[in-house]
């Protein structure tokens, strides 16, 4: 159905964002149709107007065509003065649900903007614009990044689970430490919340200090061990991966039953473990001194022989590692052979390093 007789932007998007606040996919040829009416009225549209159709975008799934993504990200950089607090944080929210990157430009700009409107964003903003730029895969300046952290720290106890989890998930990926001091208070928030989080942001965290190099403290490391063999169930080869990692980068014993009820998680969900997982996951249970059942060392050890090209060179390197701890050394010799054949191929260079995810 046509929509050239909509000549109000605001109704234009409306449209597309009812749609999504009620959960109703909207024909493609209808999208296009609105897409194209609203183009040529780019320039009568409000910093809400272009919030509002990057989240319904973001909540729908939807495609966004090339042009029609380089029209509003240069439209929000015109307008970027305008943009209130919660909009600067859907705006770059939505592009990384979408997985779709609106150019440096934009990002620098949103970066500059949130910064000097910090004060007015709420905890959920600022978690929502510090995963925003990580998942994006955008480094904003350390100025921008330290004033961020700083925030979130003054805002620390307005944090749900979810959103402490994003941060210093965030901050990790973005390979920025907000400093000793602040991610000890963020982990003394989180002790509070613990029995909320849900299994995806407990390897996020546990994954992130490892990653950031610090240790938040035994105390912290071993409630969230607890709530992990609590929720173990719920999760998936990734979350099993980051979490045992985790654990023997910050050299924390995680214990018999967190052990016990890892074998058994592994052994549920061995065939769907990825390359990089398994050398992660047996890279860490050597590193925890930990000998993990027969018949998983049994079952990667044959498939490292049958598809040992889906493997990097350091991965099999920390698997020909692991092996030679667990006693297998014939293993170990099969995965250094093909280790020799990947490195004749230029797969990367040869060192046993701590893998991660």
């Amino acid at each position: 159905e046509s929509v050239e007789w909509i000549n109000s932007p605001r109704a234009l998007v409306n449209i597309v964002h009812g749609c999504a606040t009620l959960g109703q996919k909207l024909d493609p040829r209808v999208l296009k149709g609105i897409e194209e009416q609203l183009l040529t009225q780019i320039d009568q549209t409000t910093s809400q107007d272009l919030t509002n159709l990057m989240w319904a975008y973001a909540k729908l799934g939807c495609y966004i065509r090339e042009s029609v993504l380089q029209a509003l990200a240069a439209e929000s950089i015109r307008q970027v003065s305008s943009f209130k607090p919660q909009e600067l944080s859907i705006t770059i929210w939505a592009y990384a649900k979408l997985k779709r990157k609106p150019g440096k430009q934009l990002l620098r700009a949103f970066a500059k903007e949130a910064v000097a409107k910090r004060s007015g964003m709420t905890s959920q903003s600022l978690a929502n614009i510090v995963w925003g730029f990580a998942t994006l895969g955008h480094l904003p300046e350390e100025g921008v990044l330290r004033a961020l952290a700083r925030e979130v720290v003054y805002k620390l106890d307005k944090f749900n689970p979810q959103g402490l989890a994003n941060t210093i998930w965030g901050f990790a990926t973005l390979r920025h430490s907000p400093g000793g001091a602040a991610l000890n208070k963020i982990a003394e928030e989180m002790h509070k919340k613990l029995e909320s989080f849900k299994p995806q942001a407990l390897s996020n965290t546990l994954w992130a200090y490892a990653k950031l190099g610090h240790h938040p403290g035994d105390p912290f490391l071993t409630a969230m061990t607890a709530e992990v063999v609590r929720k173990m169930s719920g999760f998936n080869t990734q979350g099993l991966a980051n979490t045992v990692w985790a654990f023997a980068v910050l050299q924390h014993a995680p214990g018999a039953t967190f052990l016990s009820e890892l074998d058994t998680a592994i052994e549920a969900q061995l065939e769907d473990f990825n390359a990089q997982e398994l050398a992660n996951t047996l890279w860490a249970c050597s590193k925890l001194s930990h000998h993990p059942p027969a018949s998983v060392l049994d079952s990667v050890a044959k498939q490292q022989v049958v598809q040992f090209s889906s493997f990097q060179s350091h991965e099999l390197s920390a698997l020909a590692s692991a092996f030679l701890e667990f006693g297998r050394s014939s293993d170990a010799q099969k995965m250094s052979d093909n280790l020799v054949v990947l490195v004749s191929v230029d797969r990367g260079p040869v060192s046993i390093i701590q893998l991660e995810e």
